[in-house]
C-alpha cells in the first residue's frame, strides 16, 4: 500500500514538473511568467490570427491553435492562473474523470457584458442555429443585398451565458422582423472568424444592423422593444419624404418627371413605421415614398385629407401613377408586409420613360415582345398633347387584353438618349404636321431577343389620335423588321448621380 502510495506520488511530481518545463503554457503564447493580462491578450490576439486553420493552411495550425486557445484559458482568468503557477495544472475541472470537448474550429477572444472575458473551443459547444451565416454567405448574399435590405446579424459563442437570453428574444424577433422584409442570420463569433472581423465584433452576444455594406453595432438593453427601434432607425431616413398635407399634391405631380410611382402613408403616428421603411429601401429604385402625419392638418391640408377620403385617426396608403387620382389605395389594416410585396411587384407608370438600360429591360425584355417606343425632346414633351394621348391609349391597350397585352409602350427623350435612338437607323417617311400644329412623333419598333440580337422598324407620322394609334398597331403587325447584331449602345442613366470635381485654379 505504501508503495502504491509511494509511486502515486512520484508520477504527480512528475506530472508537475512537465507542466511547468521551460515555462510551460507562458512559452506557448510567447510571455513572461510576469506578463500582465493586457500582453497576455494581446499575444494571444496576434498567434491566433497567424495559427487559425482558416488563414494558416498548415498541417499544424489544427494543433497549434488548440494549444494557444488553452493557454490564454488558463492564463487569462486570474484563479485559473493563480493555480498553474502554484501546482501546474490546466484543468478548471480539477478531475480527470471529465473528458473535454475540443472545437475544431477557433477561437474567441470577446468581451461578456459584465467585463470578463470568455473563449471558445472547449468544453461546451454551442449547436449550429438554422439560421447560421457563414462566411461565404456572408461575401455573396448578405453584403450585396444591404444596399436593398438591411441585414440583422446576432453574434453568439460558447460560454455565453447571456447568449440563452438573447437567443430567446431574437428567435421570438425573428419571425416577425422577416415579415417587414428584414434579414435575419446568426454567426458563431470564432467559428466565422472573417465575418467576426468584418463587423468589428469584439463581445458576446453582439447583434449588428448592416446596410448599405456598413455595420451598424446595437449598444442598449436586450429587449425586444429597443431591438425592434434600432433596426427602424438603421434604415437611412431619406428613403422617405416626410409631407405635410399641404405638400401632397406637389409631390403626385412630381412622379412624370422623377420617372416612378409615387406612394404616400397618411398615419396618425409620428414617424412611418418599420414595414413601410423597408419597403421603401427594398424598392428605392422602383418608386418614390411619403408620409403623411394626419393628427393636426391645417384648413387647406384639412381638404387634402377629405378629398382622398383619409381619417386623422386611421392609416392609408395612396399609389399614384402619373395622375392626381389614386391608382391603388389600402386601408390600414391591409398595409401588410405580403400585400405591399405583391402591390410593388412589377409596379410601374402607365407609360414609363427609357432612363436606364435597367428600365429598358424591365419594360421591353428580351424575350421577343414588342416594344413601341415614342420619341420625344425635351422635358416639355413628357405630358404634352401627342405624349399625353400615348399614355392614354397605353392604359386602354392594357385594359383591352385579357390574356396581357401584345405591346410594352414607352417614350424616350432623344435629348438624353441620341445615341441609342441613332444606334437604330432608317424612317418610314412623316406628315409635314399634325392638325394641332404640333410636329408629329416618331415610334421605334423594337423587338430585343437578346441584349446582341433586336428586330426593330420606324413609324412616321404620329400624332396621338386614335386613328393614329391603330395605324400604329397595323403597322407593327403586319411590317417586316429590320435586323441588327450588334450591341446598342447601352442608355445613360438619366438620374444617375452627378459627381462634381472642384479645380483649383493655378495663379
Amino acid at each position: 500500500m505504501e508503495r502504491v502510495a509511494l509511486l502515486l506520488l512520484l508520477s504527480l511530481l512528475i506530472g508537475i514538473g512537465e507542466g511547468r518545463k521551460d515555462g510551460g503554457i507562458y512559452d506557448v503564447l510567447g510571455v513572461s511568467r510576469d506578463a500582465s493580462r493586457r500582453e497576455i491578450r494581446s499575444a494571444y490576439k496576434r498567434l491566433a490570427r497567424v495559427w487559425h486553420p482558416d488563414k494558416n493552411k498548415s498541417p499544424q495550425a489544427q494543433e497549434k491553435i488548440l494549444e494557444i486557445n488553452k493557454a490564454y484559458e488558463v492564463l487569462s482568468g486570474e484563479e485559473s492562473r493563480r493555480r498553474y503557477d502554484m501546482t501546474g495544472e490546466t484543468d478548471p475541472a480539477h478531475s480527470g474523470s471529465q473528458s473535454h470537448t475540443h472545437n475544431s474550429h477557433g477561437f474567441t477572444f470577446f468581451q461578456t457584458g459584465d467585463g470578463f472575458f470568455h473563449f471558445g473551443g472547449f468544453g461546451h459547444t454551442t449547436q449550429p442555429r438554422e439560421d447560421t451565416v457563414t462566411t461565404h454567405y456572408f461575401e455573396n448574399v448578405v453584403l450585396p443585398e444591404s444596399s436593398s435590405r438591411l441585414w440583422l446579424l446576432y453574434f453568439f459563442g460558447d460560454f455565453c451565458f447571456q447568449c440563452g437570453e438573447v437567443s430567446k428574444i431574437w428567435d421570438e424577433l425573428k419571425t416577425e422582423l422577416e415579415s417587414n422584409g428584414i434579414g435575419m442570420g446568426s454567426v458563431h463569433g470564432s467559428r466565422q472568424y472573417d465575418v467576426t472581423s468584418h463587423c468589428n465584433v469584439d463581445r458576446i452576444p453582439a447583434i449588428v444592423a448592416v446596410v448599405n455594406r456598413r455595420v451598424s453595432h446595437y449598444y442598449g438593453r436586450l429587449q425586444a422593444r429597443n431591438i425592434r427601434s434600432f433596426v427602424k432607425n438603421a434604415l437611412p431616413s431619406w428613403i422617405i419624404t416626410e409631407l405635410t398635407a399641404e405638400g401632397v399634391e406637389a409631390f403626385i405631380t412630381e412622379s412624370i418627371s422623377r420617372n416612378r410611382p409615387r406612394l404616400i402613408l397618411f398615419s396618425p403616428h409620428p414617424t412611418p413605421s418599420l414595414l413601410y421603411k423597408a419597403v421603401a429601401f427594398s424598392n428605392q429604385l422602383v418608386a418614390d415614398f411619403g408620409f403623411v402625419v394626419t393628427d393636426r392638418p391645417s384648413g387647406k391640408g384639412l381638404g387634402v385629407l377629405q378629398r382622398y377620403g383619409v381619417s386623422q385617426r386611421s392609416k392609408k396608403l395612396l399609389v399614384f401613377k402619373e395622375y392626381p387620382h389614386p391608382a391603388a389605395v389600402l386601408e390600414g389594416s391591409e398595409v401588410t408586409g405580403e400585400v405591399l410585396r405583391s402591390l410593388m411587384k412589377g409596379l410601374s407608370l402607365h407609360l414609363p420613360r427609357l432612363t436606364s438600360e435597367q428600365a429598358l429591360d424591365s419594360t421591353c425584355g428580351s424575350n421577343g415582345r414588342f416594344c413601341l417606343i415614342l420619341v420625344v425632346k425635351g422635358s416639355e414633351a413628357y405630358n404634352d398633347t401627342i405624349t399625353s394621348a400615348f399614355r392614354r391609349q397605353a392604359i386602354q391597350l392594357s385594359a383591352s387584353s385579357q390574356s396581357g397585352p401584345r405591346f410594352s409602350l414607352a417614350y424616350i427623350d432623344r435629348s438624353r438618349q441620341r445615341q441609342f435612338i441613332d444606334s437604330f437607323p432608317g424612317t418610314n417617311g412623316s406628315r409635314e404636321s399634325c392638325e394641332n400644329g404640333q410636329e408629329p412623333r416618331d415610334v421605334i419598333l423594337l423587338r430585343r431577343k437578346t441584349s446582341f440580337h433586336s428586330s426593330y422598324n420606324w413609324f412616321s407620322g404620329y400624332c396621338g389620335s386614335n386613328v393614329d394609334f391603330d395605324n400604329l398597331l397595323d403597322f407593327a403587325g403586319l411590317t417586316s423588321f429590320k435586323t441588327t447584331t450588334k450591341l446598342a449602345p447601352n442608355l445613360l442613366d438619366e438620374f444617375a448621380p452627378v459627381i462634381k470635381l472642384r479645380h483649383n485654379s493655378v495663379n
